[in-house]
């Protein structure tokens, strides 16, 4: 007896510090929404509790799959909510990002979480014109607005252009840099006398950092004004058994009178049609019946769709109106809404069913019953005075249970597993919104809990961020308490309050969504005579807040009875201010995800020490021992079969593959005689076991190096689980290593294990250290086993040799012309420090000398960035590849990718060639750094400018940046005729004054427009070259000097110089070549000057000449 009296005290002393260590134990929480989006903010609350020192914690945001990686440390006080934002780029869907949150003093820990990745994000944009559809000759006027994600005004310093595309996509006009007016822009332009009729387009696009488009689109087209409208009238839903359908039909000119004419309305249902028709001689409505016992009806719900006709009296214009009703087999319709349904221990017990007319107007019927049958069972309820008739149950829910409701002659099934009971939550939130006048008073939000609360904490998320959080210090533990937010657009329509607690070391939340009316909080009225004559003057009065800018239009009615999509309308606001939410990864119905958390509503992920509890909705039945399975078998793809089927049934035997995980199957069918079908559903298959091991193996390691193999059990049963993990591989494959990189003290150790505990439905990890001892595929195999069930699998790990990669190339060229066949033999040249088993041989073989060039021509399309320089290196290429893919389409060669590869190319042109204006100069002139920097390059300047005109086919690039730089440097030109080297470069050109001249000259020639407009300037260059040449020994500026005279139709001075380089060229194995090095060796810049003397030859010289200089700078980019 005192031994037991003993021991309960003992246990009472230790339960009592317990509850003191938990009481004093310091809590964080990390909030922050489960999805993130490019180019918007992105919060993170993050709050202390109960601590006694500060806390250093660091925020991390980074991508799995790329370099990005976002960084913020934030000191938090105790008791302290503090909010951090970052500013997220650009985002893609393909890759998967992490928030990572770190504690680096004060408190200790590392939590991340996946977050759902929107590549959607950036300003929102709206365009709206005066009308829809113009004539030719019109004006049309527009206006793009550009707001914040809270539809607030922010600052955009990033290029906004404006583009007006025709129906064929050209573009007539263009709006550049555009600035904005508290978001706003207005522009117009004037149609012409004879457009291009169709759908025309303004495009928005936003540079820079948000990369964003925004499109809208207008009609142009020939016609001539609706001077009244049709409305048809009639019920959305008619039951059946009422046999008449009420139909009301009138006309109405824009002024607002009724129209005289004749009406004819059509009715159809399936395959039949009725029609009734009347004369309104009145300036009244017709009034009509349709006997729905004219129709072929099913005892099926059926949609009558109907269209009135009216052909006005006095012109015999007809105008239609159109509208669907609803033919209903029963009288009421019956709903369950959730807050009618009452659960206990998860499963429902008391349910209410609705029961409306098909108007939405409550049955108020007390004497008829309503009867449910559930399980065999029938229950009967009345109805109360608001429709409502309730049930408790008798006996559980199962998933596979049904329940069934009627009244008089409707009745209604419900499956069980529709009706899911709500998350257990702590406390319960309630507010009153029916009421909400406007944005000056605030919302007050009870809070109520049956257990006291120390505080209160809550975070408010609107349009997918949160937008706002505070911390509330309650005294003498109260269990209510009322919180007051001051509503803002942030919360309009709907925002997500997720109010919380710790207590005892429990995390206690509650969540709501806070449903706001659609309105704004910027009020505007505007107030006028509503009945004036023509030509009269009136006065509008019109009420706005401060510091706003009121955009107003005003059209002709009937523009809006021709076209009204241009209008910006509240609906179009809010879905896009709805569409933004935030959401956390989706819970599987039935996995053991479907963890009781609370980011269900809110969209949240949350990060703490503190507990909360979590139910498991999967109970599995233990396997035992001798059921042991070898898992060794985990493709990626299960079936991939194509089967001739002969019988109407055909069993399919298949073995599921050992991955835990769902296997997701799709399948389609030809027929000889009715074609085309596929599943209408995929199918799903769960291949899951109860107790199983996951390996996290990356894909490829080096031989040699140490590797940290993670290893996963995870338990599913029940009850905890101790558990012996085995690793074991053939000793030749790798050995075990200890800690600090030590291989395993006992020699050609094959075997080594751990003991893990493992909580019921739960997981723990253990890490194996190898070190791969051989190349290619090696066995990594594992076992778990327990005292009632076990795993094992076999995996493969790629191990690759150690080392830098070497590339070593051989290419010859073969000529078939003569020949049928040809044998060539290729020695490998192998170092003799070559790392072991890491030798690898590729031969590829092409039909065509720049094959394996075009085959990588996608590599050459490089987006421009850097400097005035950097930017024209990357620019240049870019523009001579849409000359050669424009030649293939001229030949019509082109394929789907290179018209994918000229898009690309096009798109990085007008980046390229916007970036390139920021280094323009007032002068016309452009330098590497631009006007605050440096001084103009005229060798840049010419290069610029040169490629500009070449440009000017794919894009829109302005005459004015060409014909300024042209005129700069018309006024460089010395007397003489030459140029002289002005302005800094990275890479300083390599020709003498003669070569420079002939490049400067090149870019005067590159258009006959110009080249006649600047004719002194290029006879006065050309006669400084012209005296000259016969002395140039530079074999680059030569090359050039040839390029120029070709172009300026001095063909004979060109070939003088071309027989002149012959004699410098350098040849070897049928290639000819030029190169500037004393030495003779081959280098880069051979390749340009060897180009450079191949195109002035192409003017010249046979193709049998020109093809060993052709197929030089191939190989060359070939030698190892």
């Amino acid at each position: 007896m005192c031994n037991r009296t003993h021991c309960r005290i003992v246990l009472l002393i230790f339960l009592q510090f317990y509850v003191l260590l938990v009481q004093c134990e310091s809590h964080y929480t990390i909030i922050a929404p489960g999805t993130i989006r490019s180019n918007r903010n992105y919060t993170v609350c993050v709050a202390l509790h109960n601590a006694s020192e500060e806390a250093h914690i660091k925020l991390d945001i980074l991508s799995m799959d790329s370099s990005l990686h976002l960084s913020q440390e934030v000191t938090v006080r105790p008791n302290e909510s503090i909010l951090t934002d970052f500013v997220i780029p650009q985002l893609f869907k393909r890759f998967r990002y992490q928030l990572r949150a770190e504690g680096i003093k004060g408190l200790i820990f590392s939590e991340r979480r996946n977050l759902l990745a929107k590549d959607t994000g950036g300003p929102r944009i709206y365009l709206e014109s005066d009308k829809g559809t113009y004539k030719p000759g019109d004006v049309v006027q527009f206006r793009v607005v550009i707001l914040s994600e809270h539809l607030k005004m922010m600052r955009i310093v990033e290029p906004i252009r404006v583009q007006i595309l025709d129906p064929l996509g050209n573009r007539v006009k263009q709006f550049k840099d555009i600035q904005l007016n508290r978001g706003i822009f207005t522009g117009k332009f004037q149609l012409s006398q004879q457009p291009l009729a169709g759908t025309w387009s303004i495009l928005v696009h936003i540079s820079g950092k948000y990369n964003q488009d925004k499109k809208y689109t207008f009609q142009v087209e020939r016609y001539v004004l609706p001077k009244f409208s049709v409305h048809l009238e009639a019920p959305k839903d008619l039951v059946e058994s009422e046999r008449f359908l009420p139909i009301t039909v009138y006309g109405k000119y824009t002024y607002g009178r009724y129209v005289k004419g004749t009406v004819k309305i059509v009715g159809t249902i399936h395959d039949t049609t009725i029609a009734e028709g009347i004369v309104i001689d009145e300036d009244s409505k017709a009034e009509l019946k349709i006997d729905l016992e004219k129709l072929t009806l099913t005892r099926y719900d059926l949609n009558l769709a109907l269209k009135a006709f009216l052909e006005e009296k006095y012109t015999n214009i007809t105008a239609e109106a159109k509208r669907v009703v609803n033919i209903r087999k029963t009288r009421y319709k019956m709903n369950i809404l959730d807050r009618d349904i009452e659960f206990r221990n998860g499963k429902p017990y008391r349910i209410g069913v609705h029961v409306e007319h098909w108007n939405n107007s409550i049955v108020r019927d007390m004497s008829n019953p309503v009867v449910m049958e559930f399980k065999g069972v029938n229950y009967t309820s009345f109805l109360t005075e608001n429709g409502v008739a309730r049930f408790t149950l008798q006996n559980d829910a199962g998933e596979d249970d049904m329940f069934q409701f009627w009244y008089k002659d409707t009745g209604k099934t419900y499956p069980s597993v529709d009706i899911v009971p709500p998350q257990p939550m702590s406390c319960v939130l309630q507010t009153d919104t029916d009421n909400f006048k406007d944005f000056s008073k605030p919302l007050e939000i009870n809070v109520t809990s049956n257990d006291p609360m120390p505080f209160l904490m809550y975070t408010l998320t609107g349009h997918g961020n949160i937008v706002r959080q505070e911390k509330l210090q309650l005294q003498d533990q109260v269990k209510s308490h009322i919180i007051k937010i001051r509503p803002s657009i942030e919360m309009i329509p709907n925002s997500q309050l997720l109010v919380f607690y710790i207590d005892k070391g429990l995390f206690k939340y509650c969540e709501m969504t806070i449903h706001l009316p659609k309105t704004f909080e910027n009020k505007l009225s505007l107030v006028g005579p509503t009945r004036i004559k023509p030509g009269q003057n009136i006065t509008l009065n019109l009420k706005a807040q401060p510091n706003s800018l009121v955009s107003i239009t005003a059209v002709d009615k009937s523009v809006l009875l021709l076209n009204s999509k241009n209008i910006l309308q509240k609906d179009i606001i809010m879905n896009d201010l709805l569409d933004d939410k935030s959401y956390t990864s989706p819970v599987i119905r039935g996995s053991t995800s479907a963890l009781s958390s609370p980011d269900v509503q809110t969209g949240l992920v949350i990060l703490t020490n503190a507990k909360h509890e979590k139910y498991s909705f999967l109970e599995i039945e233990k396997s035992s021992l001798d059921q042991m399975y070898y898992r060794v078998d985990f493709p990626e793809t299960w079936l991939y079969k194509d089967l001739e089927i002969t019988q109407p049934n055909t069993p399919l035997t298949v073995k599921v593959l050992d991955t835990v995980t769902t296997w997701e199957l799709r399948a389609f069918s030809v027929n000889d005689e009715t074609g085309f079908g596929m599943l209408e559903e995929n199918l799903e298959i769960e291949a899951f076991q109860p107790f199983f091991i996951s390996v996290n193996l990356p894909y490829a390691v080096k031989r040699g190096e140490t590797v940290k193999v993670p290893v996963t059990i995870f338990n599913y049963l029940r009850e905890q689980l101790q558990s012996n993990v085995s690793m074991i591989g053939r000793s030749k494959d790798f050995e075990f290593v200890n800690e600090g990189n030590v291989a395993g003290a006992e020699q050609n150790e094959t075997k080594r294990s751990l003991m893990l505990d493992i909580p019921a439905n739960n997981a723990r990890s253990g890490i194996f250290m190898i070190r791969p001892q051989r190349v290619g595929l090696i066995d990594i195999e594992i076992t778990a086993t327990s005292g009632v069930v076990s795993d094992r699998v076999l995996h493969k790990l790629k191990v690759e040799p150690e080392g830098v990669v070497h590339n070593r190339k051989q290419e010859v060229l073969i000529s078939l012309s003569q020949i049928k066949s040809n044998q060539t033999t290729f020695q490998a040249e192998i170092p003799a420090d070559i790392v072991p088993d890491s030798e690898y041989l590729q031969l590829t073989v092409s039909g065509d000398v720049m094959g394996s060039t075009l085959e990588n021509l996608d590599n050459l399309v490089q987006k421009p960035k850097g400097c005035g320089e950097q930017n024209m290196i990357y620019l240049a290429p870019n523009i001579l590849i849409m000359d050669h893919l424009q030649s293939l389409e001229e030949r019509m060669m082109a394929t789907n990718a290179s018209s994918g590869l000229m898009e690309k190319a096009k798109q990085f042109l007008d980046v390229g060639y916007q970036q390139q204006l920021a280094y323009r100069h007032s002068t016309g002139g452009y330098s590497v750094f631009g006007p605050d920097s440096s001084t103009e390059s005229n060798w840049l300047t010419a290069y610029t400018t040169r490629f500009f005109i070449k440009g000017q086919q794919y894009s829109a690039i302005e005459n004015v940046y060409i014909e300024d730089a042209l005129k700069y440097l018309s006024q460089q030109q010395l007397d003489d005729g030459s140029f002289p080297h002005r302005g800094f470069l990275f890479e300083p050109a390599h020709q003498n004054r003669f070569g420079f001249a002939a490049f400067v000259l090149l870019t005067f020639l590159e258009s006959p427009k110009y080249a006649r407009k600047y004719r002194s300037t290029i006879q006065k260059g050309m006669t400084f070259l012209n005296e000259n040449f016969k002395d140039v020994q530079d074999v680059y500026s030569l090359a050039i000097m040839a390029n120029a005279f070709q172009k300026a139709g001095n063909s004979s001075n060109a070939s003088e110089i071309l027989q002149k380089l012959k004699s410098l060229s350098q040849q070897r194995n049928g290639l000819m070549w030029w190169t500037n090095n004393l030495k003779s060796e081959e280098s880069a810049n051979d390749v340009e000057l060897t180009s450079y003397i191949l195109m002035a030859m192409l003017e010249t010289s046979p193709a049998r000449d020109c093809l060993p200089i052709f197929n030089w700078p191939t190989l060359w980019a070939y030698r190892p």
